[in-house]
């Protein structure tokens, strides 16, 4: 398109990209280390910025980065939080927030961007990124990282380094991986796999943290539970809830 138009102007106004995978496998004998794909990920999104930071667009685009979701894994503040980058010649050169924001709150940016309406209450009143220049100082264009090349070819084969630590657990996982539905990214229970994606990276010996969640969320949780297991009575449905694909962005 760029090349067709290099003035860009043919480009559209909004664009949505996604790069996969970003959930990783696990330690599946037929997949790439959980390293490796984390690796191969952001360097795809390493290569997208630079494409865009060297094409006639740059000086008029903003870049938003979100993971797909937080996937309940283990943090010290909240098994929901996540991060989140804006990309731009209008963003302050080495701006690092801790505000809270959230996936609205990057939709609230769009959309303002755009000069388009809110689609939800939502988004009209979440809070905006505040980090914005009036003018676009920040234009230095972005080349990507290659990442380490031990990184990019580990190897998941029995005998590998991490291993020979506990090859028993190692043979245990990989059975549990190869069970595990890898062709829908939020098909696994996320607690087994980030258990699974913890032991591949710190260790097979080492144990994951119990995911920290905010007692607002946790409350509802609970409270949606319960009004299923009420809703599958009122029905004289079997009052067991099978097994649910749940991510933390179903809250």
């Amino acid at each position: 398109m760029l090349t067709n138009d290099p003035t860009g102007a043919s480009v559209p106004n909004f664009e949505v990209v996604r790069f996969g995978r970003d959930h990783t496998q696990g330690i599946n004998a037929n997949g790439a280390s959980a390293k490796a794909e984390v690796a191969d990920n952001d360097f795809a999104v390493g290569k997208f910025v630079e494409a865009i930071s060297k094409s006639p667009i740059w000086a008029h685009s903003a870049i938003f980065v979100i993971e797909d979701d937080a996937q309940n894994g283990p943090d010290h503040v909240d098994s929901h939080r996540s991060i989140g980058f804006v990309i731009s010649p209008y963003i302050k050169r080495g701006t690092v927030s801790s505000k809270f924001y959230n996936t609205v709150s990057f939709l609230r940016n769009m959309e303002m961007l755009l000069n388009a309406k809110p689609l939800t209450q939502y988004d009209a009143i979440a809070d905006y990124i505040d980090a914005w220049d009036t003018v676009p100082n920040n234009i230095a264009t972005y080349t990507a990282i290659l990442p380490l090349q031990e990184i990019v070819t580990e190897s998941l084969a029995p005998g590998s380094l991490y291993a020979k630590a506990n090859l028993k657990e190692f043979n245990r996982l990989m059975q549990v991986a190869a069970k595990m539905d890898w062709a829908d990214a939020d098909a696994n229970d996320p607690t087994v796999l980030n258990d699974m994606i913890w032991k591949s990276v710190r260790g097979l010996n080492s144990k994951m943290p119990a995911p920290v969640v905010n007692q607002m969320v946790a409350n509802l949780r609970k409270k949606k539970t319960e009004a299923k297991a009420k809703a599958r009575v009122a029905a004289g449905l079997s009052t067991k809830v099978a097994k649910s694909r749940k991510t933390d962005d179903d809250d």
